[in-house]
């Protein structure tokens, strides 16, 4: 890049948020930025964008007609005929065949609509898909999958996760978001270094 490296793309301007979401579910203990955790040569932590940075969806804002990234229209997008196959393959090509050491896979994006669509595309990729004990999480191909808060300052939500009530809402999510980690990453030696 004519600016610096692409390590340095992904989580632009939310990297900090990124880092508070992560260490409230009990990721990257005792860091105080992610930035050497998006590198290259990142042994512990692996970065990819399953969809939801990649896909937008046309839809009509202030009476104009244009492309949009926010939930609604993503979600909306995903559930499209059109759409659909593009989000299943997304699944295919970037969820199947993870390394064997991958014991969990955080999923940024935690709005229940958006649970709903990668759990049931996931029902149909994975032979072994099996739901965990609320939306947040489920198991297939061998590693516990768990939806997180998004990251973005447009996330209306974030706050409620990082300090709401662990009986509902976001907080409840929350805490469903870190005992699948715990338990996915139960017995791992480097855990207390992530």
């Amino acid at each position: 890049m004519a600016n610096g490296t692409f390590d340095q793309v992904p989580f632009k301007d939310m990297r900090s948020n990124l880092l508070e979401v992560l260490q409230i579910v009990d990721l990257m203990k005792g860091e105080t930025s992610v930035d050497r955790r998006i590198a290259a040569n990142e042994q512990f932590y692996g970065w990819g964008s399953l969809l939801r940075c990649s896909l937008t969806g046309w839809r009509k804002k202030n009476d104009i007609w244009g492309y949009g990234c926010e939930s609604r229209v993503v979600i909306d997008a995903m559930k499209d005929p059109g759409g659909k196959p593009f989000f299943k393959n997304c699944v295919r090509r970037f969820l199947i065949g993870l390394s064997e050491r991958t014991r969990a896979v955080i999923l940024l994006g935690n709005d229940n609509n958006y649970m709903k669509e990668v759990r049931k595309v996931a029902a149909q990729v994975f032979a072994d898909y099996r739901p965990g004990p609320g939306p947040s999480s489920f198991t297939a191909d061998g590693r516990t999958f768990v939806h997180v808060a998004h990251p973005s300052g447009t996330n209306g939500y974030r706050g409620e996760f990082l300090t709401g009530s662990i009986e509902k809402g976001q907080g409840a999510k929350r805490e469903e978001a870190r005992d699948a980690i715990r338990a996915a990453l139960a017995g791992c030696p480097e855990w207390n270094l992530l």
